[in-house]
């Protein structure tokens, strides 16, 4: 099934130690540009509701987040994506910290990060996995940050595909509610809607407790923001998680290759034809 249910999410953060193993370089920072709190508004019409957003709170999380995807497509954006699990044992306390970054110029240029880090007993957060990607008219490249770090390529994805699709599980996974609240506010003049909501929908494999969850939307369906916290348990494990989701439009931006694409495919270069398609006009 295409949407993964919240238990899968959370069975990758709190499983056993990573076999990545990473070098002294750091992670590429992305600082989330602070987003302004929107104000309650008493207007009431709702024919402007999100895709998937009803006024009584019943939510179609899979419609909403297609529409989130469809909004989004062709556009240029930042998106920071963060997950906090801190799991407690009669033994011992594990921070799993999961960060996805992006920044999306357009449908065949953008960059993408992941990055994991762990910590036992309240100790320093080191990072296990850091995997670095960049995607053109032409192919999709990673790196993972290993000792010796190691580089492949992929058949090109679109924007869409790739960052899409992920930001469509996730909507998908914490808006998976009942009983939302749902109310119209305004962010610089623009209506928008808050959906609030605290009873988890999805059964799992573990007890979901004091689940939380508040998203911004506009009424085209892009998900501004998530914030979401709740706790699992199951047997004598307990897992306390914090979550955001930002999503932030941007005007222009430029991704620049990566030096470590270069180094390793060399630089763009034209094909001899110009009978080419556009597509083709930069090699790897």
């Amino acid at each position: 099934m295409y949407w993964r249910t919240l238990l899968v999410a959370l069975l990758v953060v709190t499983a056993g130690c990573s076999a990545f193993s990473v070098s002294d370089e750091p992670t590429p920072t992305v600082t989330p540009a602070p987003i302004a709190e929107p104000t309650e508004t008493t207007e009431t019409e709702t024919s402007t509701l999100p895709p998937g957003v009803t006024a009584d709170g019943d939510l179609d999380r899979e419609r909403l987040a297609r529409a989130h995807v469809d909004a989004s497509e062709g556009s240029t954006y930042r998106w920071f994506d963060h997950h906090d699990g801190r799991r407690h044992t009669d033994n011992a306390t594990r921070q799993t910290v999961i960060d996805h970054r992006a920044t999306v110029k357009n449908e065949t240029r953008y960059a993408y990060w992941i990055s994991r880090q762990r910590a036992t007993n309240g100790g320093s957060l080191n990072e296990t996995t850091n995997v670095s990607e960049f995607g053109n008219a032409v192919a999709r490249y990673e790196r993972y940050a290993f000792e010796d770090p190691v580089f492949l390529e992929h058949r090109q994805r679109n924007a869409s595909q790739r960052v899409g699709r992920k930001m469509a599980t996730q909507i998908a996974e914490y808006l998976a509610v009942e009983n939302a609240t749902v109310t119209p506010v305004l962010l610089n003049g623009k209506r928008l809607y808050r959906i609030t909501a605290s009873e988890y929908a999805l059964e799992t494999a573990w007890s979901v407790e004091e689940y939380s969850v508040t998203a911004i939307v506009t009424t085209e369906g892009l998900v501004r923001r998530i914030d979401a916290s709740y706790t699992i348990s199951r047997d004598d494990t307990r897992v306390v998680v914090d979550y955001r989701f930002e999503y932030t439009p941007v005007e222009s931006m430029t991704v620049e290759r990566p030096d470590w694409v270069t180094g390793e495919w060399g630089p763009p270069r034209r094909l001899a034809s110009d009978s080419m398609s556009s597509r083709y006009l930069l090699a790897r």
